[in-house]
């Protein structure tokens, strides 16, 4: 005779039990954004210092008008609190390598205007024609090519320098007054998640490090290879903090709707072309399991569409898009994580933008060149070491070659740094490496040399950019 079912066994179903896999797409947004508990990301705190002072202000008011609803992670806020900064001086870099391209485009054209002249003149040669052509008589010499192209770019400048204007968060104001923090920390008091002591804390690192990540459990399983453990484990900490709020409220959660711009494969179901569309089945069941709620996961710029919809909230379609073109471009960043940048690769003008963000990174003030000296020679840009008692100022000199810098290039340079009084010293930079009579030259004089190698070094210190030069078996110390 067949013993009877139990209880819990007959209550168990494929399409109830086992619904992150048996469900459809997300059909209860409307549900979800006016009645669940909104769970916000540390991406989507960092986003205001990103958006536009008119986005910032509407995604705000979203969350105002849900803020009674709102709780935010320990790990989200400390890593928000980590990070804010960072995020400014990434804008402001953004800015400048635009601004560095724009500076460079005509002496780059001019470049491949001389290059396009001498192949001509190469040509003329071989035809063995008896025709008398002048380059400066047509004003193609290269005086006239520069004088042509100067200016050319200014309206374009301008207008970078008009967005920048826009933004009124800034490297300095964050340090003095930090209005977007001002605004939040009114907004999410009493809506912070405690922090696990620090047993706790190691076992849950312990536990997503070695049995999480190699079995390729969601969440965050994709950060397995970062180098420190604690940052490795980000996601799954806020995960599980999530569960263990759910857990301990007295009044019981049954929605709740995760808002967060990290688009990875380790939080969502991707499309054939790599979009979101739903939260990992492994996600909803294990919050089924854990807490009895269901789950439902937005990127910010659906959510804010989301609240426009339900909860009759004021947001624009540019605020809207401004949003989605930041989530797809980061999303696009982490696409290209580790992948290594030739330096000897990079566009005219990239290599000085690169550098120019080194600097920024190691803690210099940084400003393009308004330094020329008697022949008309130009530093790259200048840095000043704020940090002294009496600030220096040097200029950096950027040397993008295959070969070795040679002593007659820090000849120049020298000369560069005796013309000028308005600096200290000069940094050169180099792809490759320094002969021994270049560093000989430089020896006793205010000047830095950094080669290939240090500069990979530096930027993958200060840039958390894997960078590749001249290999040393190519530059030559001799």
């Amino acid at each position: 005779m067949a013993s009877e079912t139990p209880e819990f066994q007959r209550e168990r179903r494929l399409t109830t039990t086992y619904s992150g896999w048996t469900s459809g797409a997300d059909s209860e947004a409307g549900e979800f954004v006016r009645e669940a508990l909104i769970v916000l990301d540390t991406n989507v705190l960092l986003a205001l210092y990103e958006a536009s002072p008119d986005a910032r202000d509407q995604i705000l008011g979203v969350l105002r008008a849900a803020v009674e609803r709102i709780w935010v992670p320990h790990n989200a806020a400390v890593e928000f609190s980590r990070n804010r900064e960072r995020v400014v001086l990434d804008r402001v870099r953004h800015f400048d390598r635009v601004k560095s391209t724009l500076k460079k485009a005509p002496e780059s054209a001019v470049a491949i205007l001389e290059k396009a002249l001498s192949d001509l003149v190469a040509l003329r040669d071989k035809s063995r024609t008896t025709r008398e052509w002048n380059r400066e008589a047509v004003k193609l010499d290269k005086e006239s090519l520069v004088s042509r192209l100067d200016g050319v770019m200014d309206a374009a400048m301008s207008e970078v320098e008009k967005l920048e204007a826009e933004h009124d968060v800034t490297p300095r104001s964050i340090r003095d007054e930090d209005k977007v923090l001002v605004q939040l920390d009114e907004l999410l008091a009493g809506r912070l998640g405690r922090p696990p002591s620090s047993e706790e804390l190691e076992k849950r690192v312990r536990h997503v490090i070695d049995f999480r990540y190699p079995n390729m459990i969601p969440p965050g399983y994709l950060d397995a290879g970062k180098e420190r453990e604690l940052e490795a484990a980000g996601d799954f900490l806020v995960w599980r903090e999530l569960l263990d709020e759910l857990n301990s409220r007295s009044i019981r959660i049954t929605r709740v709707l995760v808002v967060t711009s990290d688009l990875k494969e380790d939080w969502w179901l991707l499309d054939k072309n790599r979009n979101p569309v739903r939260a990992r089945p492994e996600l909803v069941q294990e919050m089924q399991e854990e807490a009895g709620a269901k789950l439902m996961l937005r990127s910010l710029s659906a959510f804010l569409s989301d609240a426009r919809t339900y909860l009759s909230v004021d947001v624009s379609d540019s605020t809207v898009q401004q949003v989605q073109d930041a989530e797809e471009e980061a999303a696009a960043a982490v696409e290209g994580e580790g992948q290594s940048v030739s330096l000897l690769e990079l566009p005219p003008g990239e290599l000085e933008a690169l550098v120019y963000e080194l600097f920024i990174a190691m803690g210099y003030e940084t400003a393009w060149p308004d330094i020329i000296d008697r022949r008309g020679r130009r530093f790259d840009f200048v840095a000043t070491d704020a940090t002294t008692l009496m600030p220096l100022r040097f200029g950096v000199e950027c040397k993008k070659s295959r070969h070795p810098v040679r002593a007659e290039l820090v000849h120049n340079v020298v000369g560069m740094l005796l013309a000028d009084t308005d600096v200290d010293g000069v940094a050169l930079v180099s792809t490759s490496s320094f002969t021994t009579m270049a560093r000989e030259a430089a020896r006793g004089q205010q000047i830095r040399l950094i080669d290939g190698r240090e500069l990979v070094d530096l930027i993958r210190e200060h840039l958390g950019i894997e960078a590749s030069a001249v290999p040393p078996d190519e530059a030559s110390l001799f």
